[in-house]
């Protein structure tokens, strides 16, 4: 008999009563993620990732009260929950892992953020005044990423993210605030992610990189020559033969005119 075996159905027995079961499943993995990482006040972000208020937060983890503080934010009484959440044999449908709760916080990121963002084309003008300043904010933005995950969780969480990108491409430019920044940090986390694995699988022949940085040089030089809708045109064109003659299956993927608007959103914000 396991020792903590009466704990657990004591822990079983609480979680059970709840009466929204997929609302608790998913605070608890939201619970497990911002634990899980080394930034103070993630708690008060729960609120703007469970699209909730603060009172009903409260109202729909009442029944919880045994098990979670609320006072001065909710919280564990003590980290043996926590523990026994990550432990499948103990836990067993509750259970969240380390992984899972982190994939979990992403994909609440990235919901809380396509809401927002959502709304803003709607209302713009509401957008105007935006002043909302997430913690998370301080996640997304630092390098590497806080949020340790393999680069399929990323791509996985970030799909209604890019799907987002595209609805962007046909509407007015949005002012800039720090969800729209959110965004873009995201999506540059991913493509250093994407980076990284495709550099490890695959070391170029180094003839072929300086062959391309020469050729790159020679485009920056030429583009003072030309009017800037050539300058333009001519640099695509060039960075698609150079990826041709590197990665076809990257070009392919760069002729994409949503995905050139991509590659230039984030040569922005990197040159930023």
């Amino acid at each position: 008999m396991s020792p903590f075996a009466l704990l657990d159905e004591l822990y079983l027995e609480i979680l059970r009563q709840q009466r929204d079961q997929e609302f608790l499943k998913t605070f608890l993995a939201l619970l497990v993620g911002r634990t899980s990482i080394k930034e103070l006040h993630l708690h008060k972000d729960d609120t703007t990732l469970m699209n909730v208020s603060v009172k009903e937060l409260h109202i729909k983890l009442r029944r919880m009260r045994a098990l979670l503080k609320f006072e001065p934010f909710i919280d564990v009484y003590h980290k043996s929950f926590l523990d026994f959440l990550q432990d499948l044999s103990r836990s067993g449908q509750y259970h969240v892992s380390k992984q899972g709760g982190l994939k979990r916080y992403l994909e609440l990121i990235v919901d809380s953020v396509i809401r927002h963002i959502s709304m803003a084309i709607e209302q713009p003008n509401c957008h105007e005044a935006c002043h909302l300043s997430p913690q998370f904010t301080f996640v997304v933005n630092t390098y590497p990423s806080n949020i340790v995950l393999p680069v399929e969780d990323w791509q996985e969480a970030l799909k209604p993210l890019l799907h987002l990108q595209d609805k962007l491409l046909n509407t007015p430019k949005l002012r800039p605030c720090h969800i729209t920044q959110v965004m873009r940090d995201l999506q540059l986390h991913l493509v250093i992610l994407q980076g990284g694995r495709n550099a490890a699988a695959q070391v170029p022949d180094s003839n072929m990189n300086e062959s391309v940085t020469k050729q790159s040089l020679t485009l920056v030089t030429e583009a003072g020559q030309n009017t800037p809708e050539e300058d333009l045109d001519r640099c695509f064109s060039g960075l698609l033969s150079c990826l041709l003659k590197t990665d076809s299956v990257t070009a392919a993927r760069v002729r994409s005119i949503t995905n050139a608007q991509r590659l230039i959103d984030l040569i922005d914000l990197v040159n930023r």
